[in-house]
């Protein structure tokens, strides 16, 4: 996701941590082979004489057994303390070797004086941005990114599912689109296909993503590679399972910035303080020489946004990155990410449940549904005036919107797993108004006059009911 070579990936991070189990399992197997080869030639199935052999020892002592019962405890005896040499031999390697590096990187975890160090874990609130940014007039948006028809399939026990089906949107250059919807819905699968990481072995089954004219459906993973990380980046939902735990930040950050630019490591050392700065983090020198088990969730995530900014990336899918943080963190994340945004012209697709972070930060939402795009208009519009029941409903359910003491609403139900798709509209056994002709048959969307596409039979005869807004 970071944009790493297969090899690297492979020689750093897989290897190094896979070195003492697999010393371990092959003195095993190679004192097995010596079982083996030893009980083949006991029985007459190994090499034949005179060619000597263990298992040929053994046998020829067997043969005396009852005459000179020793003949046979010079062999095995050499038999055993040769298996016990290969096994305390591989001990000695993965000693040497796997726990050696693992203490080396626990003292540099360790002040001077062997104690932990204690990077600051505090996540400052971070001063909003000044008044005569956020009062510059946006920039035009222009296409950036084209997603038209996408659809993807996963294999499942009862064969492969289509999980998304017929998804279309587009973001604009210097754009912020929210992707929002309950889980299950498909919008992490949908912004893991746009990189091209279709989760559990899924494909894309129909549809193009055109990124700044690049085809990206189809294309070698050669391209990719010169796409992941540099031309379009991923902030993960969970940094402490992106972030490797063998490694500081500061060896991450500029592994990062020297796979996508050829730049000496003094040069990438600087460019990660400043990537770190950039997010806000008010000790980056600290932060660099720390490990991830040591930061809190909010440095994490500043991490995670810090080492996706490492190839000046022109798109940027943040896959939920403020749910597993308090409130609190949240605004400041969010206000990194605006901040970061207006400071590189890079466009935003903002993958979230939260309507609240939505309405704050994203120009347009895309509303999904069981795989499919039910709503999608400007965010102030989308929230004021809902043209979709399940885009109402949501927003109904939002706490933001419960008067104290008042019961917060809830959908009836859940969303139909793959494979468990009704034929006409997926949101009808759960939708207070729907009717017979809706589960007739698939449901197109409808572009409206003033832009805004939904996926409803009813918007000609109902008038949209009119939610307060959540900021």
């Amino acid at each position: 996701m970071a944009g790493l070579r297969g090899i690297a990936i492979m020689t750093r991070h897989i290897l190094p941590r896979a070195a003492g189990p697999l010393t371990v399992n092959t003195v095993l197997m190679a004192a097995t082979v010596l079982l083996v080869q030893t009980g083949l030639g006991f029985l007459g199935l190994g090499v034949s004489l005179p060619q000597p052999s263990w298992g040929n020892m053994v046998a020829a002592g067997g043969t005396a057994i009852w005459q000179q019962p020793w003949l046979i405890v010079p062999s095995g005896a050499v038999i055993t303390f040769t298996i016990l040499a290969i096994v305390t031999l591989g001990d000695a390697i993965r000693d040497a070797t796997f726990d050696a590096r693992s203490a080396t990187a626990a003292k540099r975890a360790s002040g001077p004086n062997g104690s932990r160090r204690k990077p600051d874990h505090s996540d400052k609130a971070l001063s909003a941005p000044p008044a005569d940014v956020g009062s510059e007039p946006e920039p035009e948006p222009t296409g950036l990114m084209r997603v038209r028809g996408l659809a993807v399939e996963l294999p499942l026990k009862s064969g492969w599912a289509r999980v998304v089906d017929d998804v279309g949107f587009e973001v604009g250059v210097g754009e912020t689109v929210g992707l929002v919807g309950e889980s299950g819905c498909g919008k992490s699968v949908t912004a893991m296909a746009l990189l091209g990481l279709v989760p559990g072995g899924g494909v894309i089954a129909a549809g193009e993503v055109l990124f700044a004219g690049l085809r990206l459906t189809g294309i070698a993973d050669r391209t990719w590679r010169q796409v992941r990380g540099r031309r379009i980046a991923l902030i993960a939902q969970d940094p402490m399972t992106s972030l490797d735990p063998s490694y500081t930040v500061r060896n991450q950050l500029v592994e990062a910035i020297r796979s996508h630019r050829a730049q000496p490591r003094r040069v990438a050392l600087a460019k990660a303080l400043e990537l770190l700065a950039m997010t806000g983090i008010a000790d980056p020198v600290g932060v660099a020489t720390a490990y991830p088990h040591q930061l809190s969730g909010g440095l994490a995530q500043r991490v995670g946004i810090a080492r996706a900014l490492a190839g000046d990336p022109e798109l940027l899918i943040a896959d939920e990155p403020t749910t597993a943080l308090d409130s609190t963190v949240q605004r400041e994340i969010l206000v990194v990410l605006r901040r970061i945004q207006l400071a590189t012209g890079m466009a935003v697709i903002l993958v979230s449940h939260d309507w609240g972070v939505v309405a704050e930060t994203c120009d347009r939402a895309i509303v999904m549904y069981a795989g499919q795009v039910v709503e999608s208009a400007d965010t102030a519009r989308l929230i004021t005036a809902p043209t979709h029941p399940y885009t109402r409903a949501l927003l109904a359910a939002n706490p933001h919107l419960v008067a104290r003491g008042q019961r917060i609403q809830t959908i009836e139900g859940r969303v139909p797993p793959p494979g468990e798709w009704p034929t006409g509209c997926r949101f009808a056994a759960r939708c207070p108004v729907a009717e017979p002709a809706c589960r007739a048959g698939p449901i197109a969307l409808v572009e409206l006059p003033d832009g805004r596409v939904s996926r409803c039979l009813r918007l000609a005869s109902k008038t949209p009911k009119v939610i307060p807004d959540v900021r």
